[in-house]
């Protein structure tokens, strides 16, 4: 079964985001492949995991502007998708700028922790699943 053409809506979270990319830093094996990126692991000077609340805005770049969603949310993570990803949706600043949410079709990736994140991230799931 293909799930990129399906009908259906796909919610990656956190390492599941992860999981629908090529491959990361962190190993060997591939990951699906949806999305044609790679993870690359915060820089040195930098605290890893990223743990804790931050922000999240519009890539100014992606071709939907329509999409608008609640901007705080519950972040722990160590690896990253680079910012200027062409599916990259939001990103969040960590030292650097990295993807916060990927989106392609009804393939949703989150590097973040909505289930965690209140009622920012219940307002997400409803937008999502609209």
């Amino acid at each position: 079964m293909n799930i990129v053409n399906n009908n259906n809506t796909i919610i990656g979270i956190c390492l599941g985001m992860q999981l629908l990319c090529e491959k990361s830093d962190e190993g060997f094996g591939s990951g699906l492949g949806i999305f044609k990126t790679n993870l690359t692991k915060f820089s040195n000077n930098l605290k890893v995991p990223h743990m804790g609340w931050n922000e999240i805005h519009l890539n100014k770049s992606y071709k939907d502007k329509t999409i608008t969603i609640p901007e705080r949310y519950y972040f722990v993570h160590s690896y990253k998708v680079d910012s200027s990803f062409e599916y990259s949706l939001y990103h969040t600043n960590y030292g650097e700028n990295f993807t916060s949410i990927i989106k392609k079709n009804k393939i949703w990736g989150l590097q973040f922790h909505p289930e965690k994140s209140h009622k920012y991230g219940m307002n997400l799931f409803r937008k999502i699943l609209q």
